[in-house]
């Protein structure tokens, strides 16, 4: 068994989006500890440990030069070739198929396939709570740090509004609405409100989640 850190380290995952798994983790977890009824915060804590560990593949390595360093862009690059060589051009595929080397329960594969923007309307729609804490966590952090949804979804439209992946007004609106839905179902039955949770709370956090087993 290993730690998460030790985890992130064998699969040379970047520092940034080690950084992105950790917040995720912390806001899902404050969100669990605040939890009115019982939740399954284990597979909710890792399946934000694990949620974006093929991403490299998506990359555009020049967007944020600065996440690059102290390696170096090639060395990226070169590790983001080795992933599409294993695991193929889908990050998503991905992620399931490194969750499934290292273990991950039934139950984490499931809420990792909850994961995505794109999927904010089916996960409103479900009213699993799992589901919408994981998949309301990753929306409320953005590459800087936590965020609140608002400010999330101006960071999105501002990175992927234009171009290939950007998505039609009506759909674009239909998942702000279902994002803006959940938080209010999941707010509804806390001790804690939206607001209250911050980036700074979420970092003094990260040094627990790293010794996290998976």
């Amino acid at each position: 068994m290993k730690t998460v850190e030790e985890v992130y380290a064998s699969y040379y995952i970047m520092p940034q989006l080690c950084s992105h798994m950790y917040r995720v983790a912390a806001v899902a977890s404050l969100i669990c500890d605040n939890f009115q009824t019982s939740v399954d915060k284990k597979s909710i804590i890792n399946t934000c440990l694990l949620h974006d560990m093929g991403n490299i593949i998506k990359f555009d390595l020049t967007k944020f030069p600065e996440f690059n360093e102290p390696l170096g862009i090639e060395y990226w690059q070169s590790v983001k070739s080795n992933f599409i060589e294993k695991y193929g051009n889908d990050q998503h595929n991905a992620t399931v198929a490194i969750a499934l080397e290292v273990g991950a329960s039934l139950r984490v594969l499931e809420l990792l396939n909850s994961m995505g923007f794109s999927k904010s309307v089916n996960v409103n729609e479900s009213n699993e709570i799992e589901k919408m804490i994981c998949l309301y966590a990753d929306m409320r952090v953005k590459p800087t740090g936590v965020a609140t949804l608002k400010e999330r979804m101006i960071d999105m439209e501002a990175r992927y509004g234009g171009g290939e992946n950007a998505k039609k007004g009506t759909e674009i609106q239909d998942i702000y609405l279902a994002l803006y839905s959940i938080e209010e179902k999941i707010f509804a039955h806390t001790n804690i409100k939206p607001n209250e949770i911050t980036n700074d709370m979420c970092e003094a956090m990260i040094p627990l989640f790293k010794k996290t087993i998976i």
